[in-house]
Formats: C-alpha cells, sequence, structure tokens
C-alpha cells in the first residue's frame, strides 16, 4: 500500500513539474509577444507604417469574407480589386441565379472605404416554365422570385447585370486599440442589368447594414487551452 502511494507520488511530482514548465514556456513565449508588440508601436512611433494583417474581400467589394462583411476597412489610399461566381437559389420555380462579379474598393483616411461590385454576366436557370409556376395549386414551387420578376423562360442566357456601389464608415477599430470594431455600411444598386432578360429591375435599390466584428487573439486562446488541459491531467494524476 505504501508503495503505490508512494510511486503515485512521484508520478504527480513528474507531472506537476511538467505542468510548471509548459507554463513557464508559455509564458515566455507569451511575454516576446508583447515585447514583439512594443517594438511595433515604437516603429510606428517614429513615423514608420504599422503592420497590418491580410485581408479580404466580401462578393460586394467591401472588407470582410465571401459573404460575411467586416467592421474593419482598406488603409488610407490602399485599394483592392478581385474576381467572384455567386450562386442563389430560390424555391419559386427552383430558380437558379448566378453572378460573375468584379469587386474593388479603395480606403480613405483610414476611416471610410469605398466599393463596387460589377455583375459582369448574370444566368437565370428556373426549372419550370412561367405559366406553370403561377398555378394556384403549385403551392410549393409556384410564383416569381421578388429580385428577378421578369425572368419568361427558362434559360436567360448570358447577360450584364447590375453594378453595386457602396460606402462603408469606420467608427471603431480593433487597430486603433479599441475592444470591438463597428462600422455602418450603406450600398446602392444601379439599374445596368437587362431588363428584358430578367437580369435586373431596370430600378435602383438601395439598402443600410450596421456591422460589429471582433478579432480574437488564436494564439492566446490556444496557450490558455494548452494550460487547462495540462492543469487537468496533473490533477487526475495527482488524485490517482
Amino acid at each position: 500500500m505504501s508503495q503505490t502511494f508512494r510511486s503515485a507520488a512521484i508520478f504527480g511530482t513528474c507531472v506537476l513539474a511538467l505542468t510548471v514548465a509548459v507554463s513557464a514556456h508559455a509564458q515566455s513565449g507569451s511575454s516576446t509577444t508583447t515585447s514583439g508588440q512594443t517594438a511595433t508601436t515604437s516603429q510606428s512611433s517614429i513615423g514608420r507604417e504599422p503592420e497590418t494583417r491580410p485581408a479580404t474581400t466580401t462578393f460586394l467589394g467591401d472588407t470582410g469574407l465571401w459573404f460575411v462583411p467586416t467592421a474593419e476597412i482598406l488603409p488610407d489610399s490602399r485599394w483592392s480589386v478581385s474576381g467572384y461566381r455567386t450562386n442563389w437559389d430560390y424555391r419559386q420555380g427552383l430558380t437558379d441565379v448566378s453572378h460573375f462579379p468584379i469587386t474593388f474598393a479603395v480606403g480613405l483616411a483610414d476611416r471610410v472605404e469605398i466599393f463596387g461590385s460589377f455583375r459582369v454576366d448574370t444566368r437565370i436557370d428556373r426549372d419550370f416554365e412561367i405559366p406553370a409556376t403561377f398555378q394556384p395549386t403549385n403551392a410549393s414551387y409556384g410564383g416569381l422570385v421578388n429580385a428577378y420578376p421578369y425572368v419568361r423562360r427558362d434559360w436567360s442566357g448570358d447577360n450584364v447585370g447590375d453594378l453595386l456601389v457602396g460606402l462603408k464608415v469606420n467608427l471603431t477599430s480593433q487597430w486603433r486599440q479599441q475592444p470591438v470594431a463597428m462600422a455602418i455600411r450603406g450600398t446602392v444598386k444601379l439599374p445596368t442589368g437587362n431588363k428584358d432578360s430578367g437580369a435586373g429591375t431596370g430600378k435602383a435599390d438601395a439598402m443600410i447594414d450596421f456591422i460589429l466584428s471582433k478579432e480574437f487573439n488564436k494564439a492566446k486562446w490556444a496557450e490558455m487551452e494548452v494550460r487547462s488541459l495540462t492543469g487537468a491531467h496533473a490533477e487526475k494524476a495527482v488524485s490517482h
């Protein structure tokens, strides 16, 4: 019994020492990161441009990822260009809409981002003829798509789509050491789309969004997870 208890105590002591070593290593890595941030701050204070992280665009052209915008914007005088293929499926008429937009954006004064998206090609495919989709008995797939009410045939072909332009105003930013990023985004759809084919409505539309986003420090979260798991294993070993 005493031999078993002694072996468990020795094993627990070794695990505890390993935990302390891992914690110390993580803390030393954290201090290194802090010193790196301090060096960056000192560089920016003497007139050098602060380091920034790579950013991507949404299908509308503003800063974000695919369909999800962020409240952050491009730095002053920086610009971006991208190309997309976006696809939308609607239940009415089992309609499939594809856009091939080219996007652009430019940052102004670290507060404003001007962006746009031109749908150089719009394709619309319906699996039902228009008369069939208006049958009252077809409650599942009947009706028209509100965004494309002028579609008159199964396949629209390749047509020029609408031009969307917008303005995103950054209110707060983590780049300025604020806890979260907030922005207001306004977008206007200009009716450049082919109305006869159903690729456009022939009228302008507008929308406005309020965006709230936050970027988490992945390295810090990973460090906390390692500490938690190591501490749990040490506690379990000592209890045994």
